[in-house]
């Protein structure tokens, strides 16, 4: 026989129902943030991802997360400033969560925008230097270069990022991120040797501000 209370109403009847077990699929990671985003929400259901998923899962979630948003920042969907700004916000607070190797990734996905002039708004450049710097932290990196230091990785980012055209859009927003970078005399010669080189391609109108990043 089943347990009634004092009433005569099965105790089962009212247990309440076991949720469901959510789904942190990369997949479902991605459309909600996508849904997010189009519903205006896309801060709020980046903080819900970020705060309520299993420790187990964290680390994939956060950087499908952070890849997806990096996307959206890139992509021509118009973001207010505010909204970028918190999103990026958000990411800055998450990032040093993850291991060398996503945040590896990351740096290759925000090259690669470069390369393609996808950055030109910089909302997603904002995140460059904190990345740069946490790949320079670590002891080892292993990746399709083979292993090298942290330091040596960053170095052959800078290199990669330096040894590409840029996309004229771009330009501004790069002077501007380099300056946040921490970089060795080497580097920053070979920084400030390519923006010359770029500032060619720029608007009359913009080499001022460009003049005014490089002091």
């Amino acid at each position: 026989w089943r347990a009634m209370d004092s009433k005569g109403v099965h105790l089962k009847s009212l247990q309440k129902p076991k949720p469901k077990t959510r789904d942190y699929s990369e997949d479902e990671v991605q459309r909600q943030l996508e849904d997010g985003q189009k519903a205006g929400e896309l801060p709020a259901v980046l903080r819900q991802l970020f705060d309520g998923c299993p420790q187990d899962k964290k680390e994939i979630i956060s950087k499908t997360a952070i890849t997806v948003c990096i996307n959206i920042l890139n992509s021509d969907q118009l973001l207010q400033t505010s909204v970028a700004k918190e999103i990026v916000g958000k990411i800055l607070l998450e990032i040093g969560g993850l291991d060398g190797a996503a945040v590896v990734t990351l740096a290759e996905l925000l090259i690669d925008g470069i390369k393609t002039g996808a950055v030109s708004n910089g909302h997603s450049l904002e995140l460059f230097p904190k990345i740069l710097s946490i790949i320079a932290s670590q002891r080892l990196i292993k990746g399709g270069m083979g292993e090298m230091s942290g330091l040596e990785y960053k170095a052959h980012l800078v290199n990669d990022l330096c040894k590409n055209k840029w996309d004229t859009g771009c330009i501004l927003h790069i002077a501007n991120m380099c300056r946040e970078i921490l970089l060795s005399p080497e580097e920053l010669k070979f920084v400030v040797k390519k923006l010359f080189r770029e500032a060619v391609s720029l608007p009359i109108t913009e080499v001022p501000s460009l003049i005014y990043q490089l002091l």
